[in-house]
């Protein structure tokens, strides 16, 4: 679901002739970011956090809350901006 919405708000929002290239940088930035910044994250998590006696379980959900408070606190000034304007 949230990867349909996200590229659904891709296609609505981009003009005609860049909805190619706009999904082309997405789908980059989601393998670059997820794949590439995610499993090293939650080993350094692991490693310099919590222990290695923890497991994966909290390291992956530190990892995970924090890239969404991340994307949470990237998002409020557009919403701020967007409440200015109407």
């Amino acid at each position: 679901m949230v990867t349909a919405s996200g590229l659904s708000a891709i296609l609505d929002w981009s003009p005609g002739g860049a909805r190619g290239t706009a999904m082309a940088v997405s789908f980059f930035l989601n393998v670059a970011i997820g794949a590439g910044f995610g499993p090293s994250a939650v080993t350094l998590a692991g490693a310099h956090v919590f222990g290695a006696a923890a497991g994966l379980g909290p390291p992956i959900v530190f990892t995970v809350a924090a890239a969404y408070g991340l994307a949470i606190l990237l998002l409020v000034p557009s919403f701020v901006r967007k409440g200015r304007n109407g």
